[in-house]
Protein backbone atom coordinates (compact mmCIF):
# COMPACT_ATOMS: atom_id res chain seq x y z
CA UNK A 1 0.00 0.00 0.00
CA UNK A 2 1.42 3.43 -1.04
CA UNK A 3 1.32 6.53 1.15
CA UNK A 4 0.51 10.36 -0.35
CA UNK A 5 1.70 13.53 0.82
CA UNK A 6 -1.73 13.79 3.00
CA UNK A 7 -1.31 10.37 4.68
CA UNK A 8 2.30 11.41 5.12
CA UNK A 9 1.40 14.49 6.81
CA UNK A 10 -1.83 13.28 8.49
CA UNK A 11 0.27 10.35 9.91
CA UNK A 12 2.67 12.75 11.30
CA UNK A 13 0.81 14.92 13.20
CA UNK A 14 -0.87 11.58 14.88
CA UNK A 15 2.69 11.00 15.68
CA UNK A 16 3.41 13.94 17.04
CA UNK A 17 0.19 14.01 18.77
CA UNK A 18 1.17 10.60 20.40
CA UNK A 19 4.41 12.06 21.21
CA UNK A 20 2.81 14.88 23.65
CA UNK A 21 1.90 11.97 26.23
CA UNK A 22 3.62 9.40 25.38
CA UNK A 23 7.34 9.76 26.24
CA UNK A 24 8.16 6.14 24.26
CA UNK A 25 6.80 7.56 21.02
CA UNK A 26 8.60 10.70 22.07
CA UNK A 27 12.01 9.77 21.61
CA UNK A 28 11.47 7.85 18.71
CA UNK A 29 10.18 10.98 16.78
CA UNK A 30 12.51 13.55 18.15
CA UNK A 31 15.57 10.95 17.36
CA UNK A 32 14.32 9.70 14.63
CA UNK A 33 16.23 7.29 12.36
CA UNK A 34 19.49 7.62 15.17
CA UNK A 35 17.70 5.85 17.58
CA UNK A 36 19.49 2.49 18.57
CA UNK A 37 17.04 0.40 21.08
CA UNK A 38 16.10 -3.05 22.20
CA UNK A 39 14.01 -4.41 25.27
CA UNK A 40 16.25 -2.66 27.87
CA UNK A 41 15.77 1.04 26.28
CA UNK A 42 12.18 0.55 26.04
CA UNK A 43 11.59 -0.83 29.84
CA UNK A 44 13.66 1.98 31.11
CA UNK A 45 12.11 4.96 29.01
CA UNK A 46 8.60 3.50 30.27
CA UNK A 47 10.01 3.74 33.62
CA UNK A 48 10.84 6.93 33.48
CA UNK A 49 7.72 7.98 32.24
CA UNK A 50 6.27 6.21 35.36
CA UNK A 51 8.33 8.66 37.44
CA UNK A 52 6.97 11.77 35.75
CA UNK A 53 3.32 10.09 36.51
CA UNK A 54 4.27 10.10 40.28
CA UNK A 55 5.32 13.39 40.52
CA UNK A 56 2.58 14.52 38.81
CA UNK A 57 0.35 12.90 41.27
CA UNK A 58 2.34 13.88 44.73
CA UNK A 59 4.06 10.79 45.31
CA UNK A 60 7.46 12.56 46.06
CA UNK A 61 9.05 9.53 44.11
CA UNK A 62 12.59 8.85 44.42
CA UNK A 63 13.29 6.93 41.51
CA UNK A 64 16.66 5.28 41.70
CA UNK A 65 18.09 3.62 38.05
CA UNK A 66 21.56 1.59 38.37
CA UNK A 67 22.81 0.20 34.94
CA UNK A 68 26.39 -0.94 34.16
CA UNK A 69 28.15 1.85 32.03
CA UNK A 70 27.68 3.02 28.53
CA UNK A 71 24.53 1.26 27.86
CA UNK A 72 22.46 4.67 27.16
CA UNK A 73 21.50 6.42 30.78
CA UNK A 74 22.44 9.71 29.66
CA UNK A 75 20.89 9.50 26.19
CA UNK A 76 17.39 8.73 28.24
CA UNK A 77 18.05 11.61 30.58
CA UNK A 78 18.48 13.97 28.31
CA UNK A 79 15.32 13.06 25.93
CA UNK A 80 13.64 12.82 29.65
CA UNK A 81 14.38 16.58 30.37
CA UNK A 82 13.20 17.86 27.13
CA UNK A 83 10.04 16.36 27.18
CA UNK A 84 8.75 17.13 30.87
CA UNK A 85 9.79 20.68 30.65
CA UNK A 86 8.27 20.89 27.69
CA UNK A 87 5.08 19.66 28.82
CA UNK A 88 5.19 21.40 32.08
CA UNK A 89 6.96 25.19 31.36
CA UNK A 90 6.55 25.64 35.37
CA UNK A 91 9.20 22.99 36.08
CA UNK A 92 12.43 23.80 37.94
CA UNK A 93 14.85 21.24 37.51
CA UNK A 94 18.15 21.18 39.07
CA UNK A 95 20.33 18.42 37.22
CA UNK A 96 23.71 17.11 38.64
CA UNK A 97 26.76 15.31 37.95
CA UNK A 98 30.37 14.66 38.79
CA UNK A 99 31.72 16.58 35.79
CA UNK A 100 30.54 19.82 34.55
CA UNK A 101 30.93 18.97 31.23
CA UNK A 102 28.13 16.45 31.18
CA UNK A 103 25.63 18.97 32.75
CA UNK A 104 26.72 21.67 29.77
CA UNK A 105 26.37 18.85 27.11
CA UNK A 106 23.03 18.19 28.64
CA UNK A 107 22.51 21.49 28.63
CA UNK A 108 23.50 21.84 24.84
CA UNK A 109 21.41 18.54 23.94
CA UNK A 110 18.11 20.30 25.30
CA UNK A 111 18.47 23.65 23.54
CA UNK A 112 19.12 21.87 20.13
CA UNK A 113 15.91 19.57 20.78
CA UNK A 114 13.83 22.37 22.23
CA UNK A 115 15.00 24.56 19.29
CA UNK A 116 14.42 22.31 16.19
CA UNK A 117 10.97 21.68 14.28
CA UNK A 118 10.05 18.61 15.86
CA UNK A 119 10.13 19.36 18.77
CA UNK A 120 7.90 22.57 18.28
CA UNK A 121 5.67 20.62 16.48
CA UNK A 122 5.31 18.19 19.61
CA UNK A 123 4.96 21.02 22.20
CA UNK A 124 4.06 24.24 20.25
CA UNK A 125 3.26 26.37 23.40
CA UNK A 126 7.03 26.05 24.86
CA UNK A 127 9.15 28.68 24.14
CA UNK A 128 13.12 29.35 25.20
CA UNK A 129 15.17 32.47 24.70
CA UNK A 130 16.02 32.60 20.83
CA UNK A 131 19.53 33.58 21.71
CA UNK A 132 22.84 33.28 23.86
CA UNK A 133 21.71 35.33 27.32
CA UNK A 134 23.98 35.34 30.41
CA UNK A 135 22.75 38.23 32.36
CA UNK A 136 20.98 40.94 30.96
CA UNK A 137 18.07 42.15 33.34
CA UNK A 138 14.36 41.56 32.69
CA UNK A 139 15.34 38.63 29.96
CA UNK A 140 14.88 35.34 30.27
CA UNK A 141 18.44 33.43 30.45
CA UNK A 142 19.96 30.84 28.25
CA UNK A 143 23.39 30.08 28.34
CA UNK A 144 25.65 27.09 29.44
CA UNK A 145 24.31 26.56 33.25
CA UNK A 146 20.70 27.91 33.01
CA UNK A 147 18.08 27.87 30.58
CA UNK A 148 14.90 29.91 31.77
CA UNK A 149 11.63 28.74 29.50
CA UNK A 150 7.98 29.71 29.28
CA UNK A 151 4.61 28.73 28.06
CA UNK A 152 2.70 32.43 26.75
CA UNK A 153 -0.73 30.60 26.92
CA UNK A 154 -0.53 29.29 30.36
CA UNK A 155 1.73 31.96 31.87
CA UNK A 156 4.21 29.34 33.38
CA UNK A 157 7.67 29.99 33.96
CA UNK A 158 10.59 27.15 34.72
CA UNK A 159 14.12 26.66 34.09
CA UNK A 160 16.72 23.59 33.62
CA UNK A 161 19.99 24.46 35.47
CA UNK A 162 23.04 22.03 35.56
CA UNK A 163 25.41 21.85 38.14
CA UNK A 164 28.39 19.69 39.54
CA UNK A 165 27.63 17.41 42.56
CA UNK A 166 29.20 19.58 45.86
CA UNK A 167 28.30 22.52 43.64
CA UNK A 168 26.38 25.74 44.61
CA UNK A 169 22.48 25.56 44.36
CA UNK A 170 21.49 27.78 47.06
CA UNK A 171 18.82 30.13 46.62
CA UNK A 172 17.70 27.79 43.62
CA UNK A 173 14.27 25.63 44.25
CA UNK A 174 13.50 22.73 42.43
CA UNK A 175 10.39 20.44 41.77
CA UNK A 176 12.54 17.47 40.09
CA UNK A 177 16.06 16.86 40.74
CA UNK A 178 17.95 14.96 38.75
CA UNK A 179 21.34 12.98 39.46
CA UNK A 180 23.41 11.15 36.56
CA UNK A 181 26.61 9.50 37.89
CA UNK A 182 27.55 11.39 41.22
CA UNK A 183 30.92 9.46 41.38
CA UNK A 184 33.28 10.07 38.77
CA UNK A 185 34.88 6.32 39.06
CA UNK A 186 36.52 3.96 41.00
CA UNK A 187 39.11 5.96 42.88
CA UNK A 188 36.36 8.43 44.13
CA UNK A 189 34.11 5.65 45.21
CA UNK A 190 36.88 4.25 47.31
CA UNK A 191 37.06 7.41 49.25
CA UNK A 192 34.80 7.84 52.42
CA UNK A 193 35.79 11.69 52.71
CA UNK A 194 34.42 11.91 49.05
CA UNK A 195 31.13 9.39 49.49
CA UNK A 196 30.69 11.45 52.84
CA UNK A 197 30.92 14.83 50.93
CA UNK A 198 28.18 13.93 48.47
CA UNK A 199 26.14 12.76 50.96
CA UNK A 200 26.34 15.91 52.76
CA UNK A 201 25.57 17.74 49.48
CA UNK A 202 22.45 15.66 48.61
CA UNK A 203 21.29 15.65 52.33
CA UNK A 204 22.08 19.35 53.24
CA UNK A 205 21.95 21.58 49.98
CA UNK A 206 19.92 19.50 46.96
CA UNK A 207 17.40 17.71 48.61
CA UNK A 208 16.74 20.59 50.84
CA UNK A 209 15.88 23.11 47.34
CA UNK A 210 12.71 20.61 47.04
CA UNK A 211 9.13 21.74 46.32
CA UNK A 212 6.57 20.45 48.54
CA UNK A 213 5.42 17.12 46.20
CA UNK A 214 8.93 17.27 44.72
CA UNK A 215 10.67 13.67 42.85
CA UNK A 216 14.47 13.15 42.89
CA UNK A 217 15.30 10.96 39.71
CA UNK A 218 19.19 9.04 40.37
CA UNK A 219 20.68 7.19 37.29
CA UNK A 220 24.19 5.91 38.40
CA UNK A 221 26.51 3.03 38.50
CA UNK A 222 26.95 1.23 41.59
CA UNK A 223 30.55 1.42 43.02
CA UNK A 224 29.78 0.30 47.16
CA UNK A 225 27.21 -0.39 49.70
CA UNK A 226 28.33 3.10 50.79
CA UNK A 227 27.89 4.95 47.66
CA UNK A 228 24.65 7.37 47.17
CA UNK A 229 22.24 4.73 46.73
CA UNK A 230 22.88 2.39 49.16
CA UNK A 231 22.48 5.59 52.01
CA UNK A 232 19.40 6.55 50.44
CA UNK A 233 18.25 2.97 50.75
CA UNK A 234 19.52 2.64 54.00
CA UNK A 235 18.69 6.03 55.42
CA UNK A 236 15.43 7.65 53.65
CA UNK A 237 13.25 4.46 54.32
CA UNK A 238 11.19 6.29 56.65
CA UNK A 239 11.16 9.32 54.82
CA UNK A 240 7.33 9.73 53.09
CA UNK A 241 9.03 9.55 49.76
CA UNK A 242 7.89 6.88 47.40
CA UNK A 243 11.28 4.95 46.73
CA UNK A 244 11.76 2.54 43.58
CA UNK A 245 15.10 0.63 42.77
CA UNK A 246 15.50 -0.17 39.13
CA UNK A 247 18.32 -2.66 38.06
CA UNK A 248 19.91 -3.65 35.03
CA UNK A 249 22.57 -5.83 34.98
CA UNK A 250 25.18 -6.02 32.08
CA UNK A 251 24.77 -9.71 32.09
CA UNK A 252 21.56 -11.91 33.14
CA UNK A 253 22.40 -13.94 35.98
CA UNK A 254 19.28 -16.24 35.65
CA UNK A 255 16.58 -16.00 33.44
CA UNK A 256 14.46 -12.56 32.57
CA UNK A 257 11.14 -11.53 31.76
CA UNK A 258 13.04 -10.11 28.17
CA UNK A 259 16.62 -12.11 27.92
CA UNK A 260 17.76 -15.59 28.91
CA UNK A 261 20.78 -16.34 31.71
CA UNK A 262 23.81 -15.12 30.13
CA UNK A 263 22.49 -12.83 28.34
CA UNK A 264 23.56 -9.16 27.21
CA UNK A 265 21.50 -6.17 28.57
CA UNK A 266 22.32 -4.14 25.20
CA UNK A 267 24.21 -6.33 22.57
CA UNK A 268 23.11 -3.87 19.87
CA UNK A 269 25.64 -1.52 22.03
CA UNK A 270 28.10 -3.80 24.14
CA UNK A 271 27.66 -7.53 22.92
CA UNK A 272 28.14 -10.51 25.33
CA UNK A 273 31.73 -10.45 23.69
CA UNK A 274 32.73 -6.91 24.81
CA UNK A 275 31.36 -7.87 28.40
CA UNK A 276 33.00 -10.88 29.08
CA UNK A 277 36.41 -9.33 27.75
CA UNK A 278 35.46 -6.51 30.35
CA UNK A 279 35.26 -8.82 32.92
CA UNK A 280 38.31 -10.59 32.59
CA UNK A 281 40.05 -7.50 33.40
CA UNK A 282 38.25 -6.69 36.26
CA UNK A 283 37.94 -7.98 40.02
CA UNK A 284 35.32 -9.83 40.74
CA UNK A 285 34.37 -6.57 43.51
CA UNK A 286 34.77 -4.52 40.63
CA UNK A 287 32.62 -6.57 38.17
CA UNK A 288 29.56 -6.89 40.40
CA UNK A 289 29.38 -3.60 41.69
CA UNK A 290 29.73 -1.89 38.52
CA UNK A 291 28.32 -4.04 35.75
CA UNK A 292 25.78 -6.14 37.91
CA UNK A 293 24.98 -3.79 39.92
CA UNK A 294 25.26 -5.70 43.27
CA UNK A 295 28.12 -4.05 45.58
CA UNK A 296 30.40 -6.59 47.54
CA UNK A 297 30.77 -5.65 51.38
CA UNK A 298 34.57 -5.72 51.53
CA UNK A 299 34.88 -5.65 55.16
CA UNK A 300 38.34 -4.78 56.38
CA UNK A 301 38.26 -8.14 58.17
CA UNK A 302 39.01 -6.27 61.58
CA UNK A 303 36.24 -7.70 63.19
CA UNK A 304 35.68 -11.42 62.42
CA UNK A 305 32.15 -12.76 63.38
CA UNK A 306 34.15 -15.66 65.45
CA UNK A 307 35.54 -13.48 67.40
CA UNK A 308 32.60 -12.24 69.46
CA UNK A 309 31.91 -14.57 72.88
CA UNK A 310 28.72 -13.81 74.68
CA UNK A 311 27.43 -14.34 78.01
CA UNK A 312 24.79 -16.41 79.73
CA UNK A 313 25.63 -15.68 83.49
CA UNK A 314 26.93 -12.12 84.63
CA UNK A 315 29.77 -11.97 86.98
CA UNK A 316 30.22 -10.30 89.72
CA UNK A 317 31.02 -6.47 88.28
CA UNK A 318 33.21 -3.71 89.77
CA UNK A 319 31.29 -1.32 87.96
CA UNK A 320 29.13 0.06 84.79
CA UNK A 321 29.27 2.74 82.17
CA UNK A 322 27.51 4.16 79.42
CA UNK A 323 29.11 4.62 75.75
CA UNK A 324 27.28 6.97 73.16
CA UNK A 325 27.35 7.82 69.52
CA UNK A 326 25.52 10.04 68.79
CA UNK A 327 24.40 10.84 64.71
CA UNK A 328 26.41 13.29 62.74
CA UNK A 329 22.98 14.64 61.92
CA UNK A 330 19.84 14.60 63.72
CA UNK A 331 17.21 14.05 60.58
CA UNK A 332 15.37 10.96 59.41
CA UNK A 333 16.98 10.81 56.82
CA UNK A 334 20.94 10.52 58.61
CA UNK A 335 22.48 8.43 61.08
CA UNK A 336 21.61 6.44 64.55
CA UNK A 337 22.10 7.76 67.51
CA UNK A 338 23.51 4.61 70.03
CA UNK A 339 23.77 4.14 73.56
CA UNK A 340 25.13 1.31 75.24
CA UNK A 341 25.90 0.44 78.67
CA UNK A 342 28.59 -2.13 79.56
CA UNK A 343 29.83 -3.69 82.77
CA UNK A 344 33.42 -4.26 83.89
CA UNK A 345 33.97 -7.33 85.71
CA UNK A 346 36.23 -8.86 88.21
CA UNK A 347 37.62 -10.56 85.86
CA UNK A 348 39.15 -7.69 83.61
CA UNK A 349 36.53 -8.42 81.03
CA UNK A 350 33.46 -6.25 79.75
CA UNK A 351 29.56 -7.06 79.32
CA UNK A 352 27.14 -5.67 77.38
CA UNK A 353 24.33 -5.17 79.58
CA UNK A 354 22.05 -2.87 77.22
CA UNK A 355 21.64 -0.75 74.27
CA UNK A 356 19.45 1.44 72.91
CA UNK A 357 19.72 2.67 68.95
CA UNK A 358 17.47 5.26 67.51
CA UNK A 359 17.26 8.05 65.43
CA UNK A 360 16.78 11.13 67.65
CA UNK A 361 15.75 14.81 67.08
CA UNK A 362 16.77 17.23 69.98
CA UNK A 363 15.18 17.65 72.31
CA UNK A 364 14.51 13.59 72.37
CA UNK A 365 18.15 13.31 72.36
CA UNK A 366 18.49 14.71 75.63
CA UNK A 367 15.55 12.97 76.86
CA UNK A 368 16.38 9.64 75.74
CA UNK A 369 20.40 10.34 76.96
CA UNK A 370 19.27 11.57 80.25
CA UNK A 371 16.38 8.58 80.55
CA UNK A 372 18.91 5.92 79.73
CA UNK A 373 21.59 7.66 82.07
CA UNK A 374 19.33 7.18 85.18
CA UNK A 375 18.14 3.79 84.13
CA UNK A 376 21.36 2.56 85.24
CA UNK A 377 22.20 5.14 87.91
CA UNK A 378 20.46 3.18 90.49
CA UNK A 379 21.63 3.73 94.27
CA UNK A 380 24.78 1.92 95.78
CA UNK A 381 22.86 1.20 98.93
CA UNK A 382 24.35 -2.63 99.90
CA UNK A 383 27.30 -4.42 99.31
CA UNK A 384 27.28 -6.01 95.62
CA UNK A 385 24.88 -3.05 94.03
CA UNK A 386 27.19 -1.60 90.96
CA UNK A 387 27.75 2.46 90.92
CA UNK A 388 27.50 4.03 87.54
CA UNK A 389 30.57 5.40 86.81
CA UNK A 390 29.96 7.58 84.18
CA UNK A 391 28.66 8.30 80.53
CA UNK A 392 31.09 8.67 77.86
CA UNK A 393 30.12 11.28 75.00
CA UNK A 394 32.36 11.99 71.69
CA UNK A 395 33.05 15.56 71.73
CA UNK A 396 31.53 16.11 68.27
CA UNK A 397 28.49 17.50 66.20
CA UNK A 398 25.40 16.76 68.10
CA UNK A 399 27.66 15.66 70.98
CA UNK A 400 28.89 18.34 72.13
CA UNK A 401 25.99 19.92 72.88
CA UNK A 402 24.56 16.90 74.84
CA UNK A 403 27.23 17.15 76.77
CA UNK A 404 26.84 20.53 78.15
CA UNK A 405 23.03 19.65 78.57
CA UNK A 406 23.38 16.39 80.74
CA UNK A 407 26.10 18.34 82.56
CA UNK A 408 23.63 20.92 83.74
CA UNK A 409 21.37 17.73 84.56
CA UNK A 410 24.35 17.01 87.27
CA UNK A 411 25.06 13.32 84.92
CA UNK A 412 28.50 12.30 85.66
CA UNK A 413 29.69 12.80 81.53
CA UNK A 414 33.62 12.39 80.51
CA UNK A 415 34.18 14.37 77.29
CA UNK A 416 35.93 12.04 74.64
CA UNK A 417 38.12 13.90 72.06
CA UNK A 418 39.76 11.84 69.54
CA UNK A 419 42.21 12.51 66.74
CA UNK A 420 42.55 9.04 65.26
CA UNK A 421 41.54 7.50 62.18
CA UNK A 422 38.40 4.99 62.92
CA UNK A 423 40.57 2.17 60.94
CA UNK A 424 43.18 2.84 63.53
CA UNK A 425 41.59 2.89 66.64
CA UNK A 426 39.71 -0.86 64.95
CA UNK A 427 43.01 -2.24 64.70
CA UNK A 428 44.12 -1.25 68.35
CA UNK A 429 40.87 -3.03 69.28
CA UNK A 430 40.10 -5.56 67.61
CA UNK A 431 42.79 -8.09 69.86
CA UNK A 432 40.42 -7.15 72.76
CA UNK A 433 37.09 -8.78 70.97
CA UNK A 434 39.77 -11.71 69.19
CA UNK A 435 40.73 -12.97 73.30
CA UNK A 436 37.54 -12.89 74.62
CA UNK A 437 37.60 -9.98 76.82
CA UNK A 438 34.23 -8.52 74.75
CA UNK A 439 31.27 -9.91 75.61
CA UNK A 440 27.93 -9.31 73.86
CA UNK A 441 24.29 -10.70 75.36
CA UNK A 442 22.61 -12.02 72.47
CA UNK A 443 19.00 -11.05 74.79
CA UNK A 444 20.05 -7.29 74.36
CA UNK A 445 17.78 -5.71 71.97
CA UNK A 446 19.72 -5.48 68.52
CA UNK A 447 23.01 -6.48 69.62
CA UNK A 448 23.36 -7.90 66.01
CA UNK A 449 24.02 -4.91 64.91
CA UNK A 450 27.85 -4.89 66.38
CA UNK A 451 28.46 -8.00 64.70
CA UNK A 452 27.54 -7.38 61.29
CA UNK A 453 28.89 -3.38 61.30
CA UNK A 454 32.17 -4.95 63.42
CA UNK A 455 32.23 -7.73 60.05
CA UNK A 456 31.50 -5.29 57.55
CA UNK A 457 33.93 -2.43 58.88
CA UNK A 458 34.74 -0.02 57.94
CA UNK A 459 32.54 -0.01 54.30
CA UNK A 460 29.11 -0.54 56.31
CA UNK A 461 26.62 2.28 55.89
CA UNK A 462 26.43 2.47 59.35
CA UNK A 463 29.12 2.22 62.09
CA UNK A 464 27.51 3.92 65.17
CA UNK A 465 27.20 0.67 66.97
CA UNK A 466 30.46 -0.51 66.39
CA UNK A 467 31.91 2.67 67.40
CA UNK A 468 30.15 3.07 70.40
CA UNK A 469 31.55 -0.78 71.46
CA UNK A 470 34.96 0.58 70.51
CA UNK A 471 34.60 3.62 72.68
CA UNK A 472 33.84 0.86 75.52
CA UNK A 473 37.30 -0.86 74.65
CA UNK A 474 39.09 2.25 74.68
CA UNK A 475 37.85 3.41 77.87
CA UNK A 476 38.91 0.10 79.76
CA UNK A 477 41.69 -1.16 78.20
CA UNK A 478 44.09 1.56 75.76
CA UNK A 479 46.06 4.33 77.51
CA UNK A 480 44.24 6.69 75.03
CA UNK A 481 41.39 8.39 76.35
CA UNK A 482 40.62 10.88 79.68
CA UNK A 483 43.71 10.68 80.61
CA UNK A 484 44.06 6.48 81.32
CA UNK A 485 41.80 3.86 81.16
CA UNK A 486 39.62 2.72 83.70
CA UNK A 487 41.93 0.00 84.55
CA UNK A 488 44.34 2.41 84.95
CA UNK A 489 42.45 4.35 87.06
CA UNK A 490 41.40 1.67 89.50
CA UNK A 491 44.53 0.09 89.68
CA UNK A 492 43.61 -3.15 87.37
Amino acid sequence: MSINLNDAKYLELWYQQKARKNFWAYRRYIRGREFLYNWFIVDMTRNLQQFYIDYKRGLKPIYIFNTPPQHGKSWALSDLISFICADDPGLRVIFGSFSDALGIRTNNYCQRTWSSSRSKAIFPDFNIPLSNVVTQANQFKRNKSLIEYYSVKNQKVGYFRNTTVNGAVTGESLDIGIIDDPLKGRKEANSKLILDSIWDWFTDDYYTRASKNAGFLIVMTRWGVSDLVGRILARMSESDNYIKLIKYKAIAEEDEQYRKKGEALFPELKDINFLLKRKSLMTDIGWQSTYQQEPILTGGNIFKESYWRYWTELPKLKLKFITVDTAQKTKTINDYTVFQCWGLGVDGKIYLLDKLRDKLESPDLRKYAYKFYQSHNTPVRKPGDIHLQGMYIEDKSSGTGLIQELKRLSCKIYNVQRSTDKVFRAEDDAPYVASGHVLLNKNVPGVENIVSEGKNFPNDVYDDDIDCTMTAIEVVFIEKLLGGSLMSAMGG
